[in-house]
């Protein structure tokens, strides 16, 4: 039995770290006035605070995490969704062309919601839409995987469903099917050597995607400081490079995450059950596994 700490490590990584640097960052602007790197005044600052101030610090960060994570998966995860796909889909290539204003229902609100959402990410929409989409790096952070193992996987895939459910058309264009959560919750529950791998990958992807909407923040508040001439100027220009390319950077780590997240709980799910037959100078298999198979024994 796998026994999972409520306060795990993705507690720690993925709220209190983002949350206490959103804090420093966002005290070094306005208290500060000054570089952002700028840490012995900020521990200057520190030699003042008691025991119970440390605690209440630690837990607004940690407040403020969960906050962050909440926002960052309703705008950064959303746009990734909406330009790149899910990668379980991308993976698998069975999703047709994506776009940001491809909607489907409710037109209106949702073509306003994502005019908001690129507002919001507008440094990292600006980016990515110069170096990933014109440039051509989301085929790579969006690259499916090889025509051989997307056919191992399709056919585990529907020996799985001929005798558990019924998901046929897999391969249509919706974006409504959410047949990946159905192989994640199988391999959870049968593949437990890959549990601990996925949960890392989850951490991971969830702080890049915390940080990335931290960075994002980052450059509307540098833009506003400058414009009221509380920083200076040429500050301000180094800080909105700095934050731009750092929110690109971290938004890059998190698709990476969220990719290998998705391909390992892929690949846990099709290897279940699987049993290789031994192996005999009769048998019908490539010359280089049976290379393989002597070197280990």
């Amino acid at each position: 039995m796998l026994k999972q700490n409520p306060f795990s490590l993705y507690d720690f990584l993925g709220y209190l770290v983002p949350g206490s640097t959103f804090l420093y960052i966002v005290y070094s602007l306005i208290f500060i006035e000054k570089a952002i790197l700028d840490l012995e005044a900020f521990f200057e600052q520190l030699k003042v605070l008691d025991i119970n101030s440390i605690f209440l610090l630690l837990l607004i960060s940690y407040l403020f995490g969960h906050i962050l994570n909440f926002l960052s998966s309703i705008t950064v995860e959303r746009y990734s969704i909406w330009t790149l796909g899910y990668p379980s889909k991308y993976l698998m290539d069975t999703q047709g062309v994506t776009s940001i204003f491809k909607i489907k229902e409710a037109k209106i609100q949702r073509f306003i919601i994502r005019i908001i959402n690129i507002f919001v990410l507008f440094p990292l929409v600006f980016i990515d839409t110069i170096i990933g989409r014109i440039g051509g790096v989301n085929k790579l952070v969006a690259k499916k995987l090889d025509f051989q193992l997307r056919g191992a996987i399709l056919q585990k895939i529907d020996m799985f469903t001929a005798t558990n459910f019924d998901l046929q058309q897999l391969q249509k264009e919706d974006e409504e099917k959410d047949w990946f959560r159905l192989l994640y919750h199988f391999a959870a529950e049968n593949a437990p050597m890959h549990f601990p791998k996925i949960q890392n990958y989850v951490a991971l992807f969830g702080l890049a995607r915390t940080t990335t909407f931290i960075f994002d923040v980052c450059f509307w508040l540098a833009l506003i400081l400058g414009c009221k001439n509380q920083i200076s100027a040429n500050s301000m220009y180094w800080l909105l490079g700095i934050f731009a390319i750092a929110a690109y950077i971290m938004y890059i780590c998190f698709n990476k995450f969220y990719r290998r997240y998705s391909l390992e709980a892929l690949m846990a799910f099709t290897v279940i059950n699987c049993k290789l037959p031994p192996i005999t100078k009769h048998s019908k298999i490539s010359p280089f596994f049976v290379k393989v198979q002597r070197r280990r024994s």
